[in-house]
């Protein structure tokens, strides 16, 4: 279940109220005190564990400021380059997507929402982004192979990103791993700010 930024005194309503008709519920998501305190009330109507698993990070860009990479430019991803994104999909997010990894990349093509950042004809780095909806857009996956790593590629790409995002009127935001303190350094330069921190809760 996805809580979202419910107010965290509601969660044991919700919980009262679910915890009769979805006795199957495996797991809550969102803010993190509603999520947390939703699955104390859990285990106090069935018993067994809630264990705090996977944090994530809400930011929105506020100030942007572009960053620059010493090779290469973006560029959006093409036909054959299907398998390439889906290939970069299994790395990155392997628990993600399952085996619509290539529909998934499929789906980016058609939509335009796949960058890639190229050094000389080698595609090196992607930034995807949500279709705007209500006048924002998310910005990811980001991924770039451990051979390319740690030379400015993705905080480029993803500044290129961020700035259609803008320019097209809408609000871009992104979520980081509370535990990847490097990507949240580099979404701080661009000029991204922390809105609220979500949880994974495993119930069982």
């Amino acid at each position: 279940m996805y809580v979202g930024a419910l107010h965290p005194d509601l969660a044991d309503p919700v919980a009262d109220a679910f915890a009769g008709v979805l006795p199957e519920l495996s797991g809550v998501a969102g803010d993190r005190a509603a999520a947390v305190r939703f699955g104390k009330r859990w285990q106090a109507h069935r018993g067994g564990q809630a264990t705090e698993t996977r944090g994530t990070r809400l930011h929105k860009l506020t100030e942007f400021t572009p960053l620059t990479a010493g090779a290469g430019h973006p560029r959006l991803m093409t036909s054959a380059e299907i398998d390439l994104v889906a290939g970069w999909a299994r790395d990155g997010f392997p628990e993600e997507l399952g085996s619509q990894r290539r529909e998934w990349a499929e789906r980016q093509l058609e939509q335009q929402t796949m960058w890639i950042w190229e050094v000389g004809g080698v595609p090196v780095c992607m930034v995807g982004c949500r279709v705007p909806l209500f006048g924002v857009s998310r910005v990811g996956p980001v991924y770039t192979p451990p051979e390319w790593r740690r030379r400015g590629f993705a905080g480029a790409l993803t500044s290129q990103v961020s700035a259609g995002i803008v320019a097209g009127g809408n609000q871009a935001c992104l979520y980081t791993d509370l535990d990847n303190a490097t990507s949240n350094k580099i979404y701080r330069r661009i000029g991204y700010r922390p809105v609220a921190d979500f949880v994974d809760v495993v119930l069982g």
